[in-house]
């Protein structure tokens, strides 16, 4: 879930370039139709932390009361002492500073996967 939509298709298109299908939302009220209505596995979900109406911290605890074995991952753009008003990331919580790269963007997927 990026509200950005530069970021959320290039997201997608390099996670689909490594061999990932990947469902893409703008708005977390358009994330959490997806994972309602999606018949099939979801094994990740990477949020932004700061996005209109919902933040990724209350986006995940949504989802994760749909899917509760959902894997969580969190990107933002902004400073650690900006994203903790908005919650704070647990010890080991898979976390992507934006900019990254596409090799940084595969090797946080991964280890989010294997939790």
């Amino acid at each position: 879930m990026e509200d950005e939509i530069i970021i959320l298709s290039m997201g997608k298109r390099l996670l689909e370039e490594k061999g990932f299908q990947v469902l893409t939302a703008s708005t977390p009220d358009e994330a959490l139709q997806i994972v309602q209505s999606h018949n099939g596995a979801i094994h990740l979900m990477i949020a932004d932390i700061v996005m209109p109406g919902m933040n990724g911290f209350e986006l995940a605890d949504h989802i994760k009361a749909l899917k509760p074995n959902l894997k969580i991952m969190f990107i933002s753009g902004y400073e650690a002492d900006t994203i903790a008003t908005y919650g704070i990331l647990e010890d080991g919580m898979p976390f992507l500073h934006k900019p990254f790269s596409s090799d940084e963007l595969e090797a946080k997927v991964q280890t989010a996967l294997r939790g």
